[in-house]
């Protein structure tokens, strides 16, 4: 039985996908490796089991499955759950990109502040340094 899965996704800055990655607890990131129990060679792999491909559109595939992630991975709670997945990933992608864009203008987030709508957007409060 194949586990393997494939998600597209709108990711396209491999360092904020880094930093999503460790937001969402997982510090196991290694870089140009095949995830375990697959064939494709990927940009970074997190836990040995979920690899991130760089497509010719500049964004990210999601390569590999939480299946195959060591017991107490982060990524063993999205097993048999891609979409999950993708929307935790997103959020997390979407805080970083944020801190970024904000810090470019003196400000910082607060994450303590974040309203998750019920229309899956994420509202969250900046302030001035």
């Amino acid at each position: 039985m194949s586990h393997q899965i494939k998600v597209e996704s709108k990711l396209k800055n491999l360092n904020l996908l880094k930093r999503a990655l460790k937001t969402m607890g997982i510090s196991n990131i290694k870089e140009n490796c095949v995830p375990s129990h697959s064939s494709t060679k990927c940009d970074i792999v997190a836990d040995n089991a979920v690899g991130f491909q760089k497509m010719a559109d500049g964004t990210y595939q999601v390569v590999g499955d939480p299946y195959y992630c060591p017991n107490g991975s982060p990524l063993n709670k999205f097993y048999g759950k891609n979409q999950d997945l993708r929307l935790s990933l997103s959020e997390a992608y979407l805080m970083e990109q944020a801190k970024t864009d904000v810090a470019k203008v003196g400000m910082k987030l607060h994450p303590e502040t974040m309203i998750r709508n019920k229309n899956k957007t994420v509202q969250v409060t900046a302030r001035a340094i």
